[in-house]
């Protein structure tokens, strides 16, 4: 006798329900806050633009551009160290944890 396949493509309820719940959690009604999805589109154009060209960015008239990226930019800061010797250390670790753990349990992770 043998149980369902963990690797036939089936979500199980419990993931199912799990997922929807994570995405309830990051729906946002741009309506509700007066931004339309063309917008969200022009800006993102516009930032990838930008990207390319940091002189542009820095220029005088995308000064207000600048001040209201900032909150976004000291978030991004705040999840990432600052050093990436210190990141890809921790990385590394916690790598070498689910390798230890999977030995010691019988299955190799990695």
């Amino acid at each position: 006798m043998s149980g369902p396949n963990p690797n036939d493509g089936r979500v199980s309820t419990k993931d199912a329900e799990a997922a929807a719940q994570v995405e309830a959690q990051h729906q946002v009604n741009l309506e509700a806050m007066g931004i339309t999805q063309d917008e969200v589109d022009s800006a993102v154009r516009v930032l990838a633009a930008l990207g390319g060209n940091m002189d542009a960015y820095r220029s005088r008239p995308l000064k207000e551009l600048r001040k209201s990226l900032l909150p976004f930019i000291q978030e991004m800061k705040s999840k990432f160290p600052q050093e990436p010797d210190d990141y890809f250390r921790k990385k590394r670790m916690k790598k070498e944890v689910r390798v230890c753990e999977g030995w010691h349990s019988g299955r190799v992770t990695g």
